[in-house]
């Protein structure tokens, strides 16, 4: 089977099962051969957590300038803390921690805490000046995710982190081509925490295949959001790709649901297109 055909049976696959409107579903995948396929790829989307990839990137080149270091250690804080983390709910303020922890507390287990470390040690505008040189025209991160979660009503809280698949693509494309000339050491740092989701998760991939990736999900009464964007990789080829469902305000229909029953296909068409390039 061909990669279009292959990617043509999974488009098949959302016709018939998304039988509401109230679920948008967009990807974009860079195929070996150069090609680009895509479904709605230039749609905004709530991509939830899949941002915090970009703030990674970001603290290794910062590595790489000398003004931060893996085994610095910074003090947790009350100013610190957000919900929806699992990982450093538990520690008392004053423990210290080393930035390549909060960094892998951040990826593997998506924690908020960890990620508000992050996003007050490098700011808004450096992140913003990253996204523009990666060419990420059509997404918008938040301020900082305390600023989200404080908020009294959550439903107008969201879209927190805005973007579109062809964006999030695009991103793990010019990493891999390593745009922000990172050095050796800190780019093999970068792709060794992009693969803690799945260390974390068990997840099982075929021999010689890794997934390095980082999902997402928002789920509150109005925004109901899942995705997942990384580069699934054999010994010879690489496949950036990038996934997200959306359920529409005020919708019926599940998109956690239906993200499960649908990533599961997607994925396997991931593996049937990485599979032929061997």
């Amino acid at each position: 089977m061909t990669a279009n055909e292959t990617l043509d049976r999974l488009n098949e696959a959302f016709e018939e099962g998304l039988s509401s409107a109230d679920t948008i579903v967009s990807w974009s995948v860079a195929l070996p051969s150069g090609e680009r396929v895509n479904r709605n790829p230039d749609t905004a989307m709530e991509a939830g957590s899949t941002f915090k990839v970009i703030l990674l990137a970001h603290v290794c080149s910062l590595f790489d300038r000398g003004e931060l270091e893996r085994d610095q250690a910074i003090a947790l804080e009350s100013s610190h803390r957000v919900a929806a983390s699992e990982e450093l709910a538990m520690l008392p303020d004053g423990t210290e921690l080393t930035i390549e922890r909060i960094l892998r507390a951040m990826i593997g287990a998506s924690d908020n805490t960890a990620t508000e470390i992050v996003q007050q040690l490098v700011g808004r505008e450096a992140v913003s000046a990253l996204m523009s040189m990666m060419g990420m025209l059509a997404t918008r991160v938040p301020d900082n995710l305390r600023s989200v979660y404080s908020q009294t009503d959550l439903t107008t809280a969201f879209p927190a982190f805005q973007t579109t698949m062809c964006d999030m693509r695009v991103f793990y494309e010019r990493m891999q081509e390593n745009r922000l000339q990172l050095s050796r050491e800190s780019e093999a740092f970068y792709w060794d925490v992009l693969l803690e989701e799945d260390r974390r998760q068990g997840t099982d991939w075929p021999s010689g295949v890794a997934c390095y990736r980082k999902s997402g999900a928002v789920i509150w009464d109005s925004v109901n959001a899942q995705s997942v964007c990384g580069v699934l990789r054999n010994r010879s080829a690489s496949i950036p790709f990038a996934f997200a469902l959306n359920r529409r305000p005020g919708g019926d229909v599940s998109a956690e649901a239906t993200f499960m029953s649908f990533a599961p296909q997607f994925g396997a068409a991931l593996k049937t297109l990485l599979a032929a390039c061997e």
